[in-house]
């Protein structure tokens, strides 16, 4: 199993996703790939172990980052901070979370056209908007315990 760290930017913000691929599994050609969404504390180990293991069925697994580089909560109070923002600027989230996607999109090795989704509470709303704004290449989301709260009506680009 190879991991691997990788950088990216939304503007001048910069972000850090985690990407894991079983190279000896698959044929050497491209895989599919499944994108993590992280909960409400940031991007962490949860969401790490989730990548490698979704590498080990053969997927390249991407923990994306829609707080920042090093930018985690370390409590309730924390995580709310880092969370109300994007939950109250769904343009922001989307942008973020395209970001992260085209970070996705970027790994060596990645089926651009089989990529999926998912998250868990803040991370599955994260998914739920992906499928809702139509993120190229999407194929599924699955949102485990997620805020179901869709952004407003002028933030929904589908078919983008």
């Amino acid at each position: 199993m190879k991991t691997h760290t990788i950088n990216y930017k939304d503007g001048s913000d910069e972000f850090e996703g985690f990407v894991a691929n079983d190279e000896k599994l698959g044929s050497g050609g491209e895989k599919p790939c499944v994108v993590i969404c992280h909960a409400w504390g940031g991007q962490g180990e949860f969401e790490r172990e989730k990548a490698k293991a979704l590498a080990g069925l053969g997927y390249i697994g991407f923990a994306m980052d829609v707080y920042g580089r090093g930018k985690r909560g370390k409590n309730p109070e924390e995580n709310t901070k880092l969370m109300t923002p994007l939950v109250q600027d769904r343009g922001l989230l989307h942008r973020r979370l395209e970001a992260g996607m085209n970070a996705a999109r970027s790994v060596a090795g990645v089926n651009t056209s089989k990529m999926g989704a998912i998250g868990f509470c803040f991370g599955g709303m994260c998914a739920l908007d992906l499928a809702r704004h139509g993120s190229a290449g999407l194929r599924g989301v699955v949102s485990f315990h997620g805020l179901f709260m869709a952004p407003p009506a002028n933030v929904v680009k589908p078919g983008k």
